[in-house]
């Protein structure tokens, strides 16, 4: 019964780690609030392009339901809300602008419907001064992200405006050196700070590499786990986001959650873990298909592209680094006590029954 209650401390003590970074109840794999807004400058005017999610529209404008029928009948209703929480400047003056259309897109590979918005200001020329402030759930708990491109001629630039820094400006007509946020090609480093934060709200990500460590091993075998883990995601995050891979996102996520569930159960009843290595590269190839979704609507020029997708990647690396240094004492204290294996047998338990409710929700709701 002593030999008992201490494995359990100890499967307790992992797990309780594990929620420091891995909230186990959160039911969405990535819950950041993402739109995407393009300003192209033509030299006579002014073009701006604004996506946001369709849950975010219901739930902020209380329109109910929303197909193309009603969009059609909540047009002004909609149109006022993305009026009120963005404001477009010019030369510090705000304005008004055209509202050219709204429509519905359909985007199964991000597992979203989201609403566009195209406005036309026709009094921008160049030499002035263009500004965009965005207010979208601005002071709440929201991980809303804004992700910005401006175009004029060949100069492309991209911004992250988030949290609190939701300035962008530029001055019509000049070429851009950078983003509002950085002075280096394509903004590396909010793409950095991007990618830090996807994994961060990528649970499941997460309590997927947790499920790979708990199981004793070498230090050589949690270094190749890592890189097998790091150079899968790699490929398929790149395939992705260039457009040459597209898997809908339902599966995608579905099959995340299974890989969970499939590595904690390989804690529970095999006596020596094997092939680890591959099976991590095999499931690592689909968590690159979950972290790209973000960046895959982007309007990212080549010549950024390799920068951003860099820039991207390395924050997700230094963020899943630093917890698996983190774990990496806690785990090496645990498996030097005769309890190790009930511990693993617990902790391993409870990642399974959360891997299977994202399945199941996944899959069927």
């Amino acid at each position: 019964m002593k030999r008992f209650f201490k494995g359990i401390t100890i499967g307790c003590l992992l797990f309780l780690l594990s929620l420091c970074i891995v909230p186990p109840f959160s039911v969405s794999a990535h819950p950041l609030s993402v739109s995407y807004s393009t300003v192209t400058n033509t030299g006579n005017s002014v073009e701006f392009v604004y996506s946001i999610d369709l849950l975010s529209v219901t739930e902020s404008t209380n329109v109910g339901l929303i197909d193309k029928k009603k969009l059609q009948e909540s047009h002004e209703t909609i149109d006022k809300w993305i009026r009120k929480m963005l404001s477009v400047k010019i030369d510090n003056v705000a304005q008004a602008g055209q509202l050219k259309s709204m429509e519905l897109e359909d985007k199964r590979e991000l597992g979203l419907t989201l609403v566009r918005v195209v406005y036309n200001f026709p009094n921008a020329k160049n030499g002035q001064t263009i500004s965009l402030d965005d207010a979208m759930y601005m002071g709440n708990s929201s991980n809303y992200t804004n992700l910005l491109v401006f175009k004029e001629g060949d100069s492309v630039t991209e911004t992250v405006l988030k949290g609190s820094e939701r300035h962008w400006q530029a001055v019509l007509g000049e070429v851009q050196e950078g983003s509002h946020h950085s002075t280096l090609p394509g903004g590396w480093i909010d793409f950095l700070l991007l990618g830090a934060e996807h994994i961060l709200t990528g649970y499941d990500h997460l309590l997927f590499l947790l499920a790979l460590l708990l199981r004793k091993q070498t230090l050589k075998q949690y270094a190749s786990i890592i890189t097998a883990f790091t150079i899968a995601h790699s490929i398929t995050l790149t395939l992705a986001v260039t457009g040459i891979v597209s898997v809908p996102s339902r599966f995608v996520e579905a099959t995340i959650a299974l890989s969970i569930c499939y590595v904690a159960i390989e804690n529970l009843f095999l006596k020596k873990i094997s092939h680890r290595t591959l099976i991590t590269f095999l499931f690592g190839l689909i968590h690159g298909l979950g972290f790209a979704g973000i960046l895959s609507e982007m309007d990212i020029p080549k010549s950024h592209l390799a920068v951003s997708l860099v820039s991207f990647n390395a924050g997700i690396e230094v963020i899943q680094l630093t917890l698996v240094a983190l774990l990496l004492p806690l785990l090496t204290w645990s498996q030097r006590t005769r309890y190790q294996r009930q511990g693993v047998i617990i902790a391993s338990t409870i990642i399974a029954l959360i891997g299977a409710f994202w399945s199941i929700e996944r899959l069927f709701l």
